[in-house]
């Protein structure tokens, strides 16, 4: 098997930013390829459960996350019609001590700057905005 050396990503989202910062961690030369302008703030809240952490914990960037992440003791589901509570989970220490990790809600902007600060920094990611890719060729 061809051990791959360099990798193209197409898509600077936070799926995109990911995967370029996951390769360049092991030694591949990526280039990532982002349609806007520029990087920036998009989207709403996102919630974080316990493999979230750990995935972000693997690209390093789990405690930035961290320190922008606002930590829930609880999540209510509450019916729309007549708003009465259908399901209380509790996500405090009991919750993070059973499914070794935190439950949290950070805004997508916030998650999404913790890995592309990552990427920017990392030497072996080459990103490129105002970038519409047309065709792929191998």
């Amino acid at each position: 098997m061809t051990k791959v050396t360099r990798a193209v990503i197409v898509g600077g989202g936070i799926g995109g930013a990911a995967t370029a910062l996951s390769l360049a961690r092991l030694g591949i030369k990526v280039v990532l390829l982002e349609k806007a302008h520029e990087i920036g703030e998009i989207g709403a809240g996102i919630q974080l459960g316990p493999n979230a952490f750990s995935a972000l914990d693997s690209l390093g960037v789990g405690e930035v996350a961290r320190q922008r992440a606002v930590f829930t003791d609880h999540i209510t589901m509450m019916d729309a019609v007549n708003a009465k509570e259908v399901v209380r989970i509790e996500t405090g220490q009991a919750f993070r001590d059973h499914f070794g990790g935190p439950y949290a809600v950070i805004h997508r902007v916030d998650i999404h700057a913790s890995v592309w600060e990552a990427v920017l920094t990392h030497p072996d990611v080459e990103y490129h905005t105002s970038t519409n890719v047309v065709d792929i060729r191998e």
